[in-house]
């Protein structure tokens, strides 16, 4: 029997989210982040990301718009 050797460090934790893609299911993720059972710093860090995200969804909505106006 061969022994099982995992590539990730003793004590890693591993989330998985599911949300369809695209910017509009941002909040559907993001809603889902703030009821998981994670660690404080996990949902800290993961919420930092959704805010970049969402940053930058405007200001590409904004680029876009002047670039049609």
């Amino acid at each position: 029997m061969a022994a099982f050797k995992s590539e990730y460090p003793a004590g890693f934790i591993g989330i998985c989210i599911v949300a369809a893609q695209g910017p509009r299911n941002l909040a559907e993720l993001i809603a889902q982040l703030e009821d998981l059972p994670i660690p404080a710093l996990a949902r800290a860090a993961l919420l930092d990301v959704a805010e970049h995200i969402e940053t930058s969804n405007r200001r590409i909505a904004a680029l876009e718009a002047a670039i049609m106006a």
